[in-house]
């Protein structure tokens, strides 16, 4: 059998060897590559003066490219919030004090690991429905 994985040029190779492990025949083209915007223009893009109540990183690459904005100091005023272990140990890393990891990779677990740690129980009963809607 061959399966064909499109995949990012940064991806991680776990879904590749648990196949090839398997036995199958994989062909694994680079389909895209994540390119981070300049430092500027992601400041220019948030708060003037980043008080925000959570950030959250759904990515290895975003905890990367906020660094790369902001100090880890005026980051880690916020709650950070990962959506997995893989981008909470980018985060970690980084220089971020990760408060909260999503239990499992979903936007349901990351609308809840956000609630965890900054109070916003109707905005996050809200969003976790359209979540779960989506994902229906």
């Amino acid at each position: 059998m061959r399966v064909l994985v499109p995949r990012a040029a940064e991806g991680r190779d776990e879904l590749l060897d648990g196949l090839r492990a398997l036995g199958v025949a994989l062909d694994a083209p680079v389909a895209y590559r994540t390119v981070a915007v300049s430092a500027d223009r992601l400041r220019a893009a948030a708060p003037a003066d980043l008080g925000v109540a959570a950030i959250a990183l759904c990515s290895p690459s975003a905890a990367v490219a906020l660094v790369a904005a902001w100090p880890a100091s005026t980051l880690n005023r916020a709650a950070i919030v990962c959506l997995g272990e893989t981008t909470a140990a980018a985060a970690r890393a980084a220089g971020l004090h990760v408060r909260a990891v999503a239990a499992r990779t979903s936007m349901a677990d990351l609308v809840a690991a956000i609630q965890a740690v900054v109070a916003v129980p109707a905005l996050a009963d809200t969003i976790a429905a359209a979540a779960a809607e989506v994902q229906a």
